[in-house]
């Protein structure tokens, strides 16, 4: 399969460092396919997403980003680094507020994976995380699948806000 036919991009998106960020998005699809890292069932593709999310620091960067790639839609995917790259005023709270991906600002040490439900080329998945000794919270991963891999197209809180929603500027 080539990972590459779902990538498109424009270089007239009119955002600055949208299209390099799309390119090195289609490039990291197009790796994940090719090594074998795509994941067959999303309950894998979710443990595999969070066991990259935990190999390194949980904080929301690029490096982060990256680290999950393999794992994540590549338009999310575009959509969590157009969010690294936008502007930040100094005297506003940022849209994402803590780990994104477990919606928590205390890091937790762990998320449990549970069941998953298949509807076609779309899928949830249970995940529970928390802090040792603190509140699990619980999220909804939504994924989508692109040829023969699943991948993570969006996470959905305990609260019914979605990552999507909270990366689209106000």
């Amino acid at each position: 399969m080539n990972a590459t036919a779902h990538c498109s991009a424009s270089p007239r998106t009119g955002r600055p460092g949208l299209f390099p960020a799309l390119l090195f998005v289609c490039a990291a699809s197009a790796i994940a396919h090719a090594d074998g890292t795509g994941a067959r069932t999303p309950a894998e593709a979710v443990s595999k997403l969070y066991t990259a999310h935990f190999a390194g620091d949980t904080a929301f960067t690029h490096e982060s980003v990256a680290r999950k790639g393999p794992w994540l839609t590549p338009d999310l995917q575009a959509l969590l680094v157009g969010e690294l790259n936008r502007p930040q005023p100094e005297d506003e709270p940022p849209s994402l507020n803590g780990d994104p991906f477990t919606d928590t600002q205390e890091y937790p040490l762990a998320c449990g994976v549970g069941g998953e439900e298949i509807v076609g080329d779309t899928a949830s998945v249970k995940v529970d995380c928390g802090p040792e000794g603190g509140r699990t919270r619980r999220i909804e991963a939504l994924l989508q699948k692109l040829g023969s891999v699943w991948m993570l197209s969006d996470l959905r809180y305990e609260d019914g806000r979605t990552l999507r929603h909270l990366l689209v500027p106000p």
